[in-house]
């Protein structure tokens, strides 16, 4: 949506829900901090100020953007019967480079790097313990 449509929307009327869907839908950007970010330009737009990031509503946005990605992941762990967390480290190499992202990989092998993820923490943990 443009500044102009966002604007426009914040003084109508109309049930705007669907619309704010689809353009997030729209907008496409896998990772949590896109979304939160766009998600404060909209914010800036409708209140006609910049929102800077020690407001409370920006916190609001960014956690709601977070916990939004977080929850999808954690859905997808539990179906795969992995940590939502291993998930998540494992999958960043594509959400966090969506526009040069690596090559895909077959589920078995997505299932192996999330195992190996595992690992690496588990020997994070036993370093930092020892």
């Amino acid at each position: 949506m443009t500044d102009t449509e966002i604007f426009n929307w914040a003084l109508s009327e109309d049930s705007t829900e669907d619309d704010f869907h689809q353009h997030f839908e729209t907008f496409g950007r896998w990772n949590w901090c896109d979304v939160a970010e766009e998600s404060r330009r909209i914010r800036s737009v409708i209140a006609v100020e910049p929102l800077h990031t020690n407001y409370a509503i920006d916190a609001v946005l960014s956690a709601t953007a977070a916990q939004a990605s977080f929850g999808a992941y954690a859905a997808m762990a539990a179906a795969l019967g992995v940590d939502s967390d291993d998930l998540r480290i494992t999958v960043a190499q594509w959400s966090e480079r969506q526009n040069n992202p690596p090559p895909p990989v077959t589920a078995e092998r997505l299932m192996e790097m999330v195992k190996e993820t595992r690992q690496e923490d588990s020997d994070r943990n036993a370093t930092r313990q020892a």
